[in-house]
């Protein structure tokens, strides 16, 4: 692990930054989010419109979530990581996979 993570890491941990995060990301991340895509893609969002996640795990849910529901068939490519199949089952979906020879 490179040392300003680690040296980030332990900081963290001696100013007692040891509490569940924000749900929507850390304020300062979104902030520094909207100002790279203004700056590097001249587009302007505000912090709000970025959620940051925790996990690309967290990131499949809430994106199944936000198209599947309860019996919806959710297709996918497959072999695949078998989370995406079990997400799409958490929302309730059915998932159906499309195998590739």
């Amino acid at each position: 692990t490179p040392s300003f993570i680690s040296d980030a890491a332990a900081k963290g941990l001696a100013d007692g930054e040891t509490f569940y995060t924000w749900q929507k990301g850390i304020p300062p991340l979104r902030q520094a989010l909207a100002r790279y895509y203004a700056r590097h893609f001249g587009k302007t969002f505000a912090e709000e419109e970025f959620i940051v996640t925790g996990s690309g795990m967290h990131a499949i849910q809430l994106a199944i979530d936000a198209i599947a529901g309860s019996g919806d068939e959710v297709i996918y490519l497959s072999p695949a990581w078998p989370n995406f199949a079990a997400a799409a089952g958490v929302a309730g979906a059915v998932p159906v996979p499309v195998v590739l020879d």
